[in-house]
């Protein structure tokens, strides 16, 4: 066998297997993420010059926490809307080791190299990201709103040049936007654009928790192809009762169903939120745009005396900031 020859089967074994790697990603059930997982890592061990090489300098303070960053694969992508302009990473840990409990609504930074081929030379670029799943012992989730490189190089680049098998490092989870300490309290979470990423974790979480205590969701997005998580939301819907949806869809196209895909047509506001909820205290959640979040607070306060509200607040570029 010529040297030409040999060289070009083990291009040709290499694709292969890279397409074996994709086909599990993309139609594996959930429950084979371990599988997966391992899958990743053996292909990461036999061509790792191929993709940003993980860090050597972990340090671990026990089997489940550690100190400043820790390297992670990108398992699956996944869009949660027709549009493709928002989309669920689903990361696991390189080592394999567990990964700690957090609290719904807390977040990670997340730092990729700005260049997956030179990322010595070129940098890192980090952005603080919500997680947008309950607490899971092989991944954590993130949400993310795609924009252009001038808004947010960040989210070009996750949405661009990050895929399945690639490697990105991350903080350990921090911040506290969300507590069971008393459920008592009717719970009111409230969500634009890509705040109801967040609020997914907390809505997750507290449909396990608050037996059947009433649960209200209001949601803002311009229209059903810009809608996130749809499915969920409508599965939740369906089978809790105590849990009430209202969507808002500030401009709805021709194939939108009042009703059906959306129940209000325009912006969340006081008047409509006073027209469904009854005064009383209340556990206000809220995720969004900061221009939106501090328009709707005050108004709120003034309201409903004597809730509890929390927020998370993303700027212009989708961005978090606040909580």
């Amino acid at each position: 066998m010529s040297l030409e020859t040999y060289s070009l089967l083990i291009i040709f074994i290499i694709l292969v297997q890279v397409s074996v790697v994709i086909l599990l990603i993309n139609h594996h059930p959930r429950s084979d993420i371990q599988v997966i997982h391992q899958k990743n890592n053996e292909y990461l061990d036999l061509h790792s010059s191929a993709l940003f090489t993980p860090s050597q300098n972990l340090t671990l303070k026990n089997s489940q926490s550690w100190e400043e960053y820790r390297d992670f694969i990108v398992l699956h992508k996944h869009y949660e809307n027709f549009s493709e302009t928002t989309c669920s990473f689903y990361l696991v840990p390189y080592d394999g080791r567990p990964l700690p409990s957090f609290m719904v609504g807390q977040n990670i930074t997340v730092k990729i190299p700005i260049n997956l081929y030179d990322y010595e030379q070129y940098g890192y670029l980090e952005q603080l990201c919500a997680l947008s799943d309950i607490p899971r012992s092989k991944y954590y989730r993130i949400t993310l709103k795609k924009t252009d490189a001038t808004t947010n190089y960040f989210s070009q680049l996750m949405f661009e040049d990050i895929h399945a098998g690639n490697v990105l490092q991350l903080k350990a989870p921090q911040g506290k936007l969300y507590t069971t300490e008393d459920m008592s309290i009717p719970l009111v979470l409230i969500g634009f654009d890509i705040g109801i990423a967040p609020l997914m974790a907390i809505l997750n979480s507290a449909l396990k928790t608050v037996n059947n205590k009433p649960i209200w969701l209001f949601y803002a997005t311009q229209d059903g192809h810009e809608h996130i998580m749809r499915e969920h939301l409508n599965l939740l819907n369906k089978n809790h009762k105590n849990l009430n949806v209202c969507c808002f869809y500030s401009i709805p196209n021709q194939n939108d169903q009042k009703g059906k895909d959306f129940h209000r047509k325009g912006e969340i506001n006081i008047s409509e939120i006073k027209n469904i909820l009854k005064p009383n205290s209340y556990k206000f959640y809220l995720s969004g745009p900061s221009t939106e979040i501090k328009k709707l607070i005050p108004k709120l306060k003034e309201w409903s005396n004597g809730s509890e509200i929390y927020y998370l607040a993303f700027n212009d570029a989708f961005a978090l900031i606040e909580n």
